[in-house]
């Protein structure tokens, strides 16, 4: 849980508002707070079960899958047409958006009671995705070390990251059907 906090909080500091302040500039428009604002919860509300909550974050991590194979295609192309001081930058904010899906999975756990070495599709596991991720951290920072050919660099996260994305969105494919079966 503390990796997940920490991972959070380093997302929260890359973007350029944070919550409080997009808070603040509602709340000055209005002239009240928030809490003022929201309705009061009933004892009586709707209650969300588990496999609920556990069938939401699949299909949100599905979404963000979807959306880093589609940003991962414009980055290729970005790398190739600048420096590598850019592609470095491009790397940097690729990491921890690709981190998150991970690390949404770890909720599945607590959850379900899901085991990550044990579901699989394709051969790819949970655990393995998590692996394999650490080792395409590593070869990228090696090619950004070196800076030989940004090709070389824009051909690596095809082939890498991409085929990597790939097989992340089949199992989450896979997860959501199960969840739904």
């Amino acid at each position: 849980m503390l990796g997940l906090f920490a991972h959070l909080e380093n997302l929260s500091q890359r973007r350029e508002l944070s919550l409080h302040s997009v808070l603040k500039q509602i709340n000055a428009g209005r002239g009240r707070s928030i809490a003022k604002a929201r309705p009061a919860t009933d004892a009586g509300a709707e209650r969300v079960s588990y496999r609920d909550v556990g069938r939401q974050i699949v299909r949100a991590a599905r979404a963000q899958v979807r959306g880093l194979q589609d940003r991962l295609e414009k980055v290729q192309s970005l790398v190739l047409i600048n420096d590598w001081r850019v592609a470095e930058r491009l790397w940097s904010e690729l990491v921890p958006e690709c981190k998150t899906p991970l690390f949404e999975m770890s909720f599945l756990e607590e959850l379900w009671g899901l085991n990550p070495d044990q579901f699989e599709a394709g051969g790819w596991s949970l655990t393995r995705q998590w692996h394999e991720f650490v080792l395409i951290q590593a070869e990228f920072e090696i090619l950004l070390g070196r800076r030989r050919s940004l090709l070389d660099f824009s051909d690596a996260l095809e082939r890498d990251l991409g085929h990597w994305l790939a097989r992340f969105a089949d199992l989450l494919e896979k997860l959501d059907e199960a969840s739904t079966a």
